[in-house]
């Protein structure tokens, strides 16, 4: 975890300076918007750092001679790797969770602000139309007057079917 956390940093670091300097004047809100991105990065780096972490932790048993010592007292090299596996599989539940939870909630954020009070442009994720939507499906269409998102409600649909010679029917 320490491995993980501190690459993740490290590209918040790297990545966030970048952005300041392009951006003069707005280090503070920057810094909010990517703030709201660590857990992009954290969700990149889990791979590298479970491998580096892995490797360290392996090697140094190698080098101190402990894998030698489990081999003499009877352990095989699947008993040793065993522990190194279940450190992996607990690691990966918060990184589900910063993955499926965190992450798309971050992002979205950081956009938003960055589309909207930094670069000064409309956010780029579209809202979902609400008013006067047309909808086909093979001979039918289908006209939507509103659609109310919050009751995942349609109201005054209209239904026009067609005919083989897409005469309305």
């Amino acid at each position: 975890l320490p491995v993980w956390f501190g690459l993740g940093f490290l590209m918040f670091v790297l990545e966030w300076l970048s952005k300041v300097f392009t951006h003069s004047g707005k280090a503070g809100l920057i810094l909010t918007a990517y703030m709201l991105k660590i857990p992009n990065y954290l969700q990149l780096v889990f791979p590298a750092a479970a491998l580096f972490s892995c490797l360290a932790v392996l090697s140094a048993m190698n080098r101190s001679r402990e894998v030698v010592a489990a081999q003499s007292i009877g352990l095989n090299r699947q008993k040793l790797l065993f522990p190194a596996v279940l450190a992996l599989i607990f690691a990966t539940i918060p990184y589900y969770f910063v993955s499926d939870v965190l992450m798309p909630r971050g992002m979205r954020k950081h956009w938003e602000i960055m589309d909207r009070e930094v670069i000064g442009q409309p956010f780029r994720y579209g809202q979902v139309r609400q008013e006067k939507i047309w909808y086909r499906n093979s001979d039918v269409l289908y006209n939507v007057r509103y659609f109310d998102p919050e009751k995942i409600e349609l109201f005054d649909v209209s239904i026009y079917t067609f005919d083989q010679d897409f005469q309305q029917s």
